[in-house]
């Protein structure tokens, strides 16, 4: 059930909302800038930092509560961007992020593994989903 998902279809399913709120924070990231090697190692202190994050908040039309976490060098400042209090959004069924109905991304965006594309009409390099 985990391993493919299958519990989106049960907690995570496919839902209209609004944007009802917008935060920045930091939080604990491995400071390695190899792309290969995206952990800090264990015992090793130094090698962990912060980053930049922002969380989106989204309440669906029945009424839930849902978070949304950007975190790393470009995602944040992408989600300031796209999202803004009051859009309406989509959850598409085992997307791990929102479309906003409202306005176009103004990169290309995977809304299943959260990774930003070069061109919109490849499909995603880390899941093979459209951008």
């Amino acid at each position: 059930i985990f391993l493919l998902n299958f519990y989106n279809l049960i907690f995570n399913g496919s839902f209209f909302g609004e944007v009802t709120e917008i935060k920045n924070k930091r939080v604990l990231a491995s400071k390695n800038t190899n792309k290969e090697i995206k952990m800090a190692m264990y015992g090793d202190i130094s090698s962990v930092g912060t980053t930049d994050a922002c969380v989106v908040t989204v309440r669906s039309r029945r009424g839930s509560y849902h978070q949304y976490e950007f975190s790393g060098n470009i995602l944040p400042k992408f989600a300031r961007d796209y999202y803004q209090v009051g859009d309406t959004v989509f959850h598409p069924l085992f997307a791990k992020y929102p479309y906003n109905e409202t306005r176009k991304p103004s990169l290309p965006f995977c809304f299943y593994c959260g990774n930003i594309g070069d061109t919109p009409e490849e499909p995603c390099s880390k899941c093979g989903g459209k951008l």
